[in-house]
């Protein structure tokens, strides 16, 4: 988080801009764990728009948040602001979600499991360190 951090923090390490932060999943981790934690660290991080596959959820959380809400993964990282992604999907999801993310220009924190084998984190850190992004395992 610091590399992502750095970009929008000036010398007297005040920020500059918050960091958008796009949530796709909004169960526990999603919702009770990133959401809470970002909204007390606002003057860093705004969460830019959220994601679920269940409409009711995330039209409830996007408002709560006065953020736009969706039910695709793609609509979330086509998200106009979103600098940062949360992956906090199912676990199955995680390398997909991380590399499409990657692949659209964003950082990720990618909730735990970070991967569900050690060929898809490689494939996951590769793309990273291609794309000059940040890749961070989050891990309460």
């Amino acid at each position: 988080m610091e590399r992502m951090i750095d970009t929008h923090v000036n010398g007297n390490g005040h920020a500059t801009a918050p960091l958008g932060v796009g949530i796709a999943g909004l169960g526990r981790s999603g919702w009770r764990i990133h959401a809470h934690t970002l909204r007390e660290m606002s003057r860093l991080f705004r969460v830019a728009a959220v994601m679920d596959v269940e409409a009711e959820r995330a039209k409830e959380v996007g408002a709560e948040l006065g953020c736009p809400s969706v039910t695709t993964y793609e609509a979330l990282i086509a998200t106009p602001g979103v600098d940062v992604v949360v992956v906090a999907s199912p676990s199955h999801l995680h390398t997909q979600h991380t590399l499409d993310a990657i692949a659209a220009g964003h950082h990720v924190v990618c909730e735990k499991p970070f991967a569900l084998d050690a060929d898809s984190a490689a494939r996951m850190i590769a793309a990273a360190e291609a794309a000059g992004r940040v890749i961070a395992p989050f891990q309460n």
